[in-house]
């Protein structure tokens, strides 16, 4: 099966869906950009299912994920590809579901946090109104990252979770008062 082609034309969405109605095995290979950010990766198949993803050094469901923020680039189906160890396990319509959504999410992400050489810093004394507010496990990789006031940009290269959860952190963060943004001194 060849399925060479441009993500302006298919959407992975379109790329995923094929492959799964083809019951094929191999990975697709992406090679895109999300406006300045270059977005490459491959998402891997057994006989239509998801099966697995590589994105730099992120776990496989985040790299899948991350995979769906590439808006223009190129993609290829190599069917016969190695597959690694299985790493996702969740059924296509959960993933393209959840790819969809982050990527709508992408836009409110971006209009809050504009640029990756601000600094973020937790506050001392949050002034909230929410009476608790539960960290879970990838927040307090943020809070850790984020102890020294560091930029954006070195705030997700820490946390490990990738640009959209990092960043989507950073905003549940700031949303709940015990962080602030301040713009590059620079």
């Amino acid at each position: 099966m060849a399925l060479v082609g441009t993500l302006t034309d298919f959407s992975l969405v379109d790329i995923f869906q094929l492959v799964a109605l083809g019951q094929k095995s191999g990975a697709v290979v992406v090679r895109g950009w999300r406006e300045d950010q270059p977005v490459a990766g491959r998402v891997f198949f057994s006989e239509g299912d998801i099966y697995g993803a590589e994105y730099g050094d992120l776990p496989s469901d985040e790299a899948v994920y991350s995979l769906f923020m590439a808006t223009e680039g190129d993609f290829e189906f190599v069917e016969g590809a190695r597959l690694p160890a299985r790493a996702i396990d969740l059924p296509n319509e959960v993933i393209i579901m959840e790819g969809i959504a982050r990527r709508e999410a992408w836009s409110r992400i971006e209009a809050d946090l504009p640029s990756e050489n601000d600094v973020i810093s937790l506050v001392a004394r949050p002034r909230t109104t929410r009476q608790t507010f539960l960290l879970e496990p990838d927040m307090w990789r943020i809070v850790v990252a984020a102890s020294g006031a560091a930029t954006i940009g070195e705030t997700i290269a820490c946390s490990r979770l990738g640009r959209f959860r990092a960043l989507q952190m950073i905003c549940d963060l700031v949303d709940a008062g015990l962080a602030v943004v301040d713009p590059s001194p620079a």
